[in-house]
């Protein structure tokens, strides 16, 4: 159906030239997301590994999506531990990880709920927890939440790709990522990444005297 005639859109029309062209924002968004997953799954590279304030990143990366979550009113709250080691990880992989599950988590709560970040030591590292209180994932689809392709949002939200890039990436750093979920009650994904290990001194260096005499 043609809308627009010689003389511009009619007057009556103008409310369905807008939602028409709201509908194209939105499925522009959604191509550029799903485009951007591909990608991802399709580039995954070795991490370039160094010293991370697991703290630091995370509140950056809450810096970044906040703006976004706030048309909901959902509200990030970000709870550490004190005096924590820094972790051994590439920043910009990890923070993609992050913004990812903190999207995923705002996505599957309610409007003007709270996602809790959780930030604490774990055995060899440090972890991070993301918690929601959405609708939950069922016990059927918890086991694939990790494959490619697998999703559980609704139809056209998604492709699926992004829990399996996480996956990839944190594997690729020697931790793990696991996913705690109750239907009705909520999800908790769990990172756990490892310590920054101090490197070896070089022969004769940081020795003591009676060592360095031997």
């Amino acid at each position: 159906e043609r809308i627009i005639d010689d003389h511009g859109i009619p007057q009556k029309r103008v409310p369905d030239v807008r939602e028409y062209l709201a509908q194209v924002t939105h499925e522009t968004a959604r191509i550029g997301s799903i485009v951007t997953d591909l990608l991802s799954f399709a580039r995954q590279s070795r991490p370039t590994i160094g010293p991370v304030d697991l703290v630091d990143l995370a509140r950056r990366s809450v810096s970044i999506v906040t703006p976004k979550l706030r048309m909901r009113d959902i509200r990030l709250e970000v709870s550490a531990a004190p005096g924590l080691s820094p972790v051994s990880c590439d920043a910009q992989q990890i923070e993609q990880v992050l913004i990812n599950l903190v999207v995923n988590a705002a996505e599957a709560s309610p409007d003007g709920a709270m996602v809790a970040i959780r930030i604490g030591p774990a055995k060899g590292g440090a972890f991070i927890e993301i918690e929601d209180h959405g609708s939950g994932i069922s016990p059927e689809e918890i086991g694939r939440i990790f494959e490619p392709f697998f999703t559980t949002k609704d139809d056209g939200k998604g492709v699926g790709l992004g829990l399996a890039v996480a996956y990839g990436i944190i594997e690729a750093h020697g931790g793990a990522i696991d996913v705690r979920s109750a239907v009705g009650k909520g999800t908790t994904f769990r990172v756990v990444l490892p310590t920054e290990r101090p490197r070896p001194a070089k022969q004769g260096q940081d020795e003591g005297p009676d060592e360095a005499m031997t």
